[in-house]
């Protein structure tokens, strides 16, 4: 796949996103949240072509970051076909003779990424996996949330993303290990009060009041 091709991949896979929703298919949308969640360093365009390519990634790297984690790709893999940027280095000197080095963006090339399953050597190092017990403190939090009238609920229906919050419900994952869960479900509080409480009402009225 060249780069004219990754950019009809991904505006098709826009286009989808876009009927969908207009559709009222929220399954759509929820999927891109979870990838967008998985894949925060990427843009909205390369994480539409890795979920085209691969709804069922888990992690993608370059053959490049394979080989520094001492990972081979799978013989036979298909790689993910992703946009790269091309930058151009600029040297500016000013009056006194200090140089500054600059990056100038100047265009997109196709770039190949695979996903870390199609990999195989030693195990990676998790980033993401939490370890330990919580302890009372999983507990408490989930009382917390009870109490504050937020259901808490646990379905693999939100998978691939491990918890889920809408207005008045959480949803996590079930069977996560204690300390997972726990960080979960720490996130997913911090963005139900963020989203879906009377604070955030207030914090719009007077965001209002000042832009009038």
């Amino acid at each position: 796949m060249n780069i004219q091709q990754a950019k009809e991949v991904s505006s098709k896979a826009l286009q989808h996103l876009s009927d969908s929703l207009a559709q009222g298919e929220s399954e759509v949308l929820r999927n891109y949240l979870a990838a967008m969640e998985k894949f925060h360093r990427y843009s909205a365009s390369n994480i539409l072509l890795i979920m085209t390519q691969r709804p069922d990634v888990t992690h993608v790297a370059g053959h490049q970051a394979l080989r520094k984690l001492l990972r081979q790709v799978t013989r036979g893999a298909k790689g993910i076909v992703i946009f790269a940027p091309l930058v151009r280095k600029t040297v500016d000197s000013n009056d006194c003779g200090i140089e500054t080095e600059r990056q100038n963006l100047v265009g997109f090339r196709a770039a190949v990424v695979f996903d870390v399953a199609d990999s195989e050597a030693n195990p990676l190092l998790s980033l993401t996996q939490f370890e330990g017990n919580p302890g009372e403190y999983l507990r408490r939090l989930k009382a917390l949330v009870t109490e504050s009238g937020c259901a808490l609920e646990y379905s693999t229906s939100i998978l691939p993303a491990q918890g889920q919050c809408s207005a008045g419900k959480i949803i996590l994952l079930p069977d996560l290990a204690p300390a997972e869960e726990f960080h979960v479900l720490t996130h997913e509080v911090a963005h139900s009060r963020l989203h879906f409480t009377a604070r955030r009402a207030q914090t719009r009225k007077c965001i209002r009041e000042t832009e009038a």
